[in-house]
């Protein structure tokens, strides 16, 4: 084996790093490790020459019996499958996790419910919370105000004295009657019977039975008294439906379950009938009945015509002769078969702008808002039979209302122009 060592370190000679052929130390390795090799080879030889003789070329096994010169294999454990957590001594579950309670403050209608989140929170991890001054200790973190001082004071007595404490440090139900004490409510029941009396369903039943059981919980009512008041403060709707049943509940539970179920039944016509309903934008503007409206599948709406124009009251009205304006013209005589006005021209306007007269009746001394022909025609048009809604009561129009009649609005900026325009009427001169 050294001679082919020799060989091998003869041919690194030509590398340009070769080992040191005379170095003792290397010498040494390699016939340490050379021997350690040969002896695993020798070991596993003996091995397999044991393993055949222990095993014979044929050999008749019968079910259930050993064979001799074999050894029995235990029985392998059941595999468990990928997606299932194999069970351990060590497993512990995991505990769901809830919200936190409210800080409480010391307000007492919040003293229940911190109560009973701190109670949930002990049930969902008891290991965790297994004492007594461990859920005192958690329901003193979320303590603030009022609250955390009466708490601080108990802090301060158990850090005096460590091997007396006081006793609601140690154990939650004193910890729970001093809470009450110091900020419950004084006369509990009294108040919580003056809620149920007052208690009425406003949205949904199943929300009106969720406080109704949470009131009786503290006076401990049995049905008979309950039944009547449970009753009365349901919704119309709902006592009608139970007035139509003639063996009606005996019990509080059999009693709200019926009206949950009416509530229901009610809620899911309320929906379908808005299901229904279709928007003006989906409707068709001209319905025919030889193309019926996709919205309406194969049965159109049927035709409604548009309302009739607007007409004034036929009867005349006696007025008095015209009174001549400012420039000698003759203004325009209104009655109440008078038909719609149309645009005044801009150089009638401009003339009536400069004048100061009127820019409904062309009379001097007043303008449109207080002009009494004006105020006449709306008074005739409030006694019309021929009224309609949706009509403007100044021009007689569909579409809008007086207050956003376009003349009117015309009119007061026409108003306010004159009144700020710089402009001296041409023929008379203003005074």
């Amino acid at each position: 084996m050294s001679n082919a060592y020799t060989a091998h370190m003869d041919e690194l000679d030509d590398h340009e790093h070769p080992l040191p052929p005379q170095d003792p130390v290397i010498y040494d390795r390699v016939n340490r490790m050379e021997n350690a090799f040969a002896e695993t080879i020798e070991m596993m030889r003996n091995m397999m020459t044991m393993f055949q003789n222990t095993m014979p070329a044929t050999t008749t096994t019968t079910p259930g019996i050993p064979t001799p010169g074999i050894p029995t294999l235990a029985t392998p454990s059941p595999i468990t499958p990928l997606n299932q957590e194999s069970p351990s001594k060590d497993y512990k579950k995991k505990a769901p996790k809830i919200a936190n309670p409210e800080n409480f403050n010391g307000n007492k209608y919040k003293l229940e419910l911190f109560v009973t989140r701190c109670g949930h929170h002990f049930m969902n991890d008891p290991t965790r919370y297994a004492t007594g001054r461990d859920q005192v200790m958690f329901a003193g973190s979320f303590m603030e105000g009022p609250a955390y001082s009466w708490f601080s004071e108990l802090l301060r007595d158990a850090k005096l004295s460590p091997l007396n404490p006081p006793p609601e440090l140690d154990s939650w139900e004193r910890f729970e009657q001093g809470l009450i004490d110091n900020f419950g409510d004084p006369d509990v029941l009294r108040n919580k019977e003056r809620e149920l009396r007052r208690l009425r369903q406003v949205t949904s039943v199943a929300v009106y039975n969720a406080e109704f059981r949470r009131l009786n919980g503290f006076l401990k009512w049995d049905d008979r008294n309950l039944l009547g008041m449970y009753y009365d403060h349901l919704k119309e709707v709902i006592q009608d439906g139970i007035a139509l049943i003639v063996d009606k509940p005996k019990t509080l539970e059999k009693a709200m379950a019926l009206a949950l179920q009416l509530d229901n039944r009610q809620a899911e016509k309320i929906s379908a009938r808005k299901n229904n309903q279709i928007t003006p934008s989906q409707r068709n503007p001209n319905p025919t009945w030889s193309s019926p409206s996709p919205a309406f599948g194969n049965n159109p709406p049927p035709y409604r015509a548009p309302p009739p124009p607007f007409r004034l009251p036929t009867t005349p009205v006696a007025q008095s002769p015209p009174t001549p304006a400012a420039d000698g013209s003759t203004p325009m005589e209104l009655d109440a078969t008078t038909p719609r006005r149309g645009p005044v021209p801009e150089e009638e306007r401009l003339r009536r702008v400069r004048l100061g007269l009127c820019r409904y009746c062309r009379k001097p001394g007043h303008f449109a808002k207080d002009c009494p022909e004006l105020a006449t025609r709306t008074s005739q048009l409030y006694a019309s039979d021929t009224y309609q809604s949706g009509v403007c009561r100044n021009c007689g129009r569909f579409g809008h209302y007086a207050k956003a009649c376009p003349e009117l609005m015309m009119n007061a900026a026409e108003l306010s122009t004159a009144e700020t325009s710089p402009l001296q009427p041409k023929d008379t001169p203003l005074e």
